[in-house]
């Protein structure tokens, strides 16, 4: 105004949400809306304005309007790793499930699954589900940590993050196979 700065507070609203007052400085205030405050789409924010008694006799109570869009966030699926055993002998071929769920929908895209220096290649989803089918010795002897990472495709980028899951097994030493061969000489011998 042309009486000096204002002081008071000001409270911002839209529908449901209502800040709370924040204190004039300088004639201007900053009010951070907490994430999710906001219905999504367009919004109307209302900033009302309420003197302090410094600036009373001056200025009376007023509001103003503007709009903002507001956009959904992301959501962060679920990864879950489920290999066929946690305790996985060093020789065998192992098998690992993961599927990734999500709110709103059923992710689509590609999961890769790593331990240590073993990277597989991405493999796509289906139904939300994949299987993972690690050759003998890809993984180190000892306690590993399964980590399956997905990635969201063009159809999932829009609603879904990219998220991880792990799980712990471990990989026994190899063993040892003991063959026996035994010949009988006398059953072959020529007469």
């Amino acid at each position: 105004g042309s009486s000096g700065t204002p002081t008071g507070l000001v409270v911002l609203s839209s529908g449901t949400y209502v800040s709370s007052a924040a204190t004039l400085s300088s004639g201007s205030a900053t009010i951070a809306i907490p994430a999710g405050s906001l219905a999504t789409g367009a919004d109307t924010l209302t900033a009302k304005y309420t003197p302090d008694s410094s600036s009373s006799s001056t200025y009376n109570s007023a509001s103003g309007t503007g709009s903002a869009t507001v956009t959904a966030g992301l959501a962060t699926p679920t990864v879950t790793v489920t290999p066929e055993e946690t305790t996985h002998a060093y020789a065998q071929n192992l098998i690992v499930t993961t599927a990734v769920a999500g709110s709103g929908g059923t992710p689509t895209g590609s999961v890769t699954l790593s331990s240590g220096s073993f990277t597989s290649v991405a493999t796509s989803l289906n139904n939300g589900s994949a299987t993972f089918y690690i050759q003998p010795g890809s993984l180190a002897q000892g306690t590993d940590t399964l980590t399956v990472t997905y990635t969201p495709d063009s159809g999932s980028s829009s609603k879904f993050a990219s998220a991880t899951g792990t799980k712990a097994i471990t990989i026994s030493a190899p063993g040892s196979t003991s063959v026996a061969v035994t010949i009988n000489t006398l059953a072959n011998r020529h007469l």
